[in-house]
Formats: C-alpha cells, structure tokens, sequence
C-alpha cells in the first residue's frame, strides 16, 4: 500500500549508498521565505545520512474510510523505518514523535542504539517536517476539533502500515498528542514513553497571583493570538538571519551533536517556515503556553470514577465534571459548587475514555529544563498503583535527546522492561525514586 503510494519516497541504505542530492536548479531559494520543499528534502537527507544504519523513507497516505475519523483523505504522514540488518520481528514497536517547531530529523542520533530493543519508526506530526500541511479547524470548542485532527491523522497512520500494539516515544507538544491518543485508543498502546511532555500542569488560579504586568500582559495575548511562526515566515529572505541568531543556545550548545555544520539549523528553518501545524497547536494553546485542556484534569478521571461508585450515573458524570470543572480554576481539589456547564466538553471525552490504568506511562524530564519534573510525580501519585515511572536526566533541558542523548536512550531501553506484557516491579529506580 505505501510503496505504491505517489508520494512515496525510499532511502535505502543496505549499499551504503548516500542519498542523492537535487541539482543546484532545484535547491535555489524560492518565495519570500526563501525555501522550498526542495530545500527541507535536501536538509533532512543530510541528516538522516547520519542514522548508521539502513532505513527506509516514505510517506503514508493516511485512509479516508475509518468510521468516527477526520477527513484525511488527502493527507500524509511522513515516516522513517529503520530496518537494521537481521532485526528481530518480536521486538516492541516503538514510534518516535517530535515536539512543535521541529521534525523527525533532529533524533537521527537515537535512531540506530534504540533498535537494540525496539522496532523503530518516526514520524513528521500533521502540519510540520515533511509530512503535509492542511489548515486546522477553528470551532472554538477548546481546540477539541484541532486536537482530533492530530490524534486521528496517528491512528489513519498506524491503521495504513497495519501497526500495532505500539509504544509511543513523544517529545513536548508529541508527549500532548500521545497522551491524547492513548485517551482515545488505548487498545492500541503497549506504552507511553512521555519526554519532557507539554500540556499536563494546570493553570493557576489568577486570583492568587500579583497583578500581571505589562510585559506578562503583552504576551498572555501575543501567545494565543499570533501563530508562534507567523513572525519567521514575516520575515522574509531575513528569516534565516533572524533564526540563527534567536536560537543561538540551540546551534551553538543544545543541537550542536547533531548532524554537521549548519545541516541542522537549515533543517529546522525550512520546516518551520513550511508547516501548518502551528495553527493547529495555537488552538491548543492557553495564554501564559499552558493548555485549553491541560491532560492532569484528564487522565484523573478514571480515578474519580471509580471513586464514585454506587450513585446514579446522571449524578456520577456531574461529579466528575464538577471535579474537572474546580481543577481548571487551578484547585488540586473538587469544587463541590462547580457548574456542570463550565468543563463539561473538556470533561466529556475523558468520561467516556479515561486513562487506560494498566497502559505503562515512563515520563523523561531534564534537570535544567523549562518543564517541571515535578509535575511526572504528580502523574504518578494520581495514577496510584498503575505503571507510572519518572526519570529525570541530570544535565539536560528541554531537549533531553539531543543534550544527553546516551542517557536518554538508556532511559527509553529501561521502558522496554515495562510494557504490558511485563509486570513493574517495586525495585525499578524510577518508580521507587
């Protein structure tokens, strides 16, 4: 089925071969932007050179004929297989996700060691690297038509290569999408492997805060009312120059192991300036980049559930949206006097699905990093006695793959060790620690 696909593109490595490089006619900047698909093709076979081992490249149309989905029909999935030579069919079936503002080309140094325990692919989120690039709905539902838009395009994805059961391995907006997904389709999972994930803090409640200023003010507004992207593809033929120099911890320390020269940063600049998925994430997003649906009021809901057992069902589902609805107001408790009409769409979906409570969650956080490792113990303590296990990486950011690459692949071999077939055990570090 892919590789019959029109779009479908195959790099093979068994020879050794290096991937061919488009003619200078066809690598010339184009547009405003001063890119073309051309360009981030040229940039990401640069990279992916730098896997080790043979893999294969192509683009999944995702199925259109899935009841319950979004219309994809004219969409694609950009993926990378790795297919080591004399890999064992058995292996768990690990799928690699992204971040925002970035693609599959900036975990080409995990790639090879993580085939030690995992059948390996990655992919280009909906909107971003060289997967393709459709417009989001705005329904202003919270971002509930956007959100089913990335989740079923990972579900058409896994339906078209006929995958399965998969452990997904997600970086910070990935570890949202991943999350989301194992909401919906739990059935599907082995595990999660979460790294430092966006979009699971709640909100605090304003009325405990000093009175912003109006900086913080500037920019609660700019974050929800702009495309973070909007200002790069603004920029026109000074994009480039504006990139190198505004993420300059990123070239110079953070990505500087990955691939050579400038290979990286023209990467990410062609991606970035191409993609729609930042309108997608936008609709996500809350001011101050906290999320419209923060996932700590979602994966709870089982528990609360079951908590609530022996009433009526009318008066459990307002209980658990009353206790949805006095969590976004940023209370770690229920607020018994909560409207059932404020929440009740965030609730609605995590009523019907909650949180698979055998589906084993590794979360991987850096010490230095943006993202509060704290908020991994508060996923586990929530999740009692299910699977929950939290790694924090010494040394590393936001970027943990890239900044301590060794020990974030040690951390996601361990995960092998605690997938559903397995059973945790209390002298695992992470789940002790």
């Amino acid at each position: 089925f892919v590789e019959s696909a029109n779009r479908n593109i195959s790099v093979d490595l068994m020879q050794q071969q290096q991937v061919s490089v488009e003619s200078e006619i066809q690598l010339q900047p184009k547009g405003w932007s001063r890119t073309s698909q051309e360009l981030l093709a040229h940039y990401e076979a640069r990279l992916l050179n730098h896997i080790g081992i043979p893999f294969k490249e192509y683009q999944v149309p995702l199925k259109s004929d899935v009841e319950g989905m979004s219309n994809l029909s004219s969409e694609y999935i950009n993926t990378v297989e790795m297919t080591p030579d004399g890999e064992s069919q058995d292996k768990p079936i690990l799928v690699v996700i992204h971040g925002f503002a970035s693609g599959l080309g900036v975990f080409v140094n995990t790639y090879a060691p993580l085939t030690k325990s995992f059948k390996v692919y990655a992919i280009d989120i909906l909107g971003f690297g060289r997967s393709s690039k459709p417009s989001f709905p705005d329904l202003n539902d919270q971002g509930l038509s956007a959100e089913k838009v990335f989740v079923d395009s990972i579900e058409c994805w896994r339906l078209a290569l006929g995958l399965g059961p998969l452990v997904l391995c997600a970086h910070s907006f990935g570890g949202y999408l991943a999350t989301s997904y194992a909401l919906r389709f739990p059935q599907n999972l082995a595990g999660l492997v979460l790294v430092d994930p966006w979009g699971f803090p709640l909100p605090p409640d304003p009325t405990t805060l000093p009175p912003p200023t109006m900086r913080r003010r500037i920019f609660a507004v700019l974050s929800t009312s702009i495309r973070p992207l909007s200002i790069l593809r603004a920029a026109g033929p000074l994009g480039p120059t504006l990139f190198q120099r505004m993420r300059k911890d990123l070239w110079e320390r953070r990505f500087a192991g990955i691939g050579e020269g400038d290979e990286v940063r023209q990467y990410l600049y062609h991606a970035n300036v191409q993609c729609t998925g930042d309108q997608g994430f936008c609709l996500l997003l809350a001011p101050m980049a906290f999320a419209k649906r923060p996932l700590l009021s979602r994966i709870i809901v089982k528990a609360v559930e079951e908590q609530a057992t022996g009433i009526s069902a009318p008066i459990k589902k307002k209980c658990i949206i009353g206790t949805l609805t006095g969590m976004s107001k940023g209370t770690d408790t229920p607020d018994s006097n909560a409207s059932t009409t404020e929440g009740e769409d965030i609730a609605r979906e995590a009523v019907e699905r909650g949180l698979d409570p055998e589906l084993p969650i590794t979360l991987i956080y850096g010490s230095l990093s943006w993202i509060d490792s704290t908020t991994g113990d508060r996923i586990r303590e929530l999740r009692g006695d299910s699977p929950t296990f939290v790694e924090v990486i010494p040394g590393a950011g936001h970027h943990v793959y890239a900044e301590q690459t060794e020990l974030f692949v040690e951390a996601v071999l361990r995960s092998a060790n605690r997938l559903r077939r397995t059973n945790p055990t209390s002298e695992d570090p992470a789940k002790s620690a």
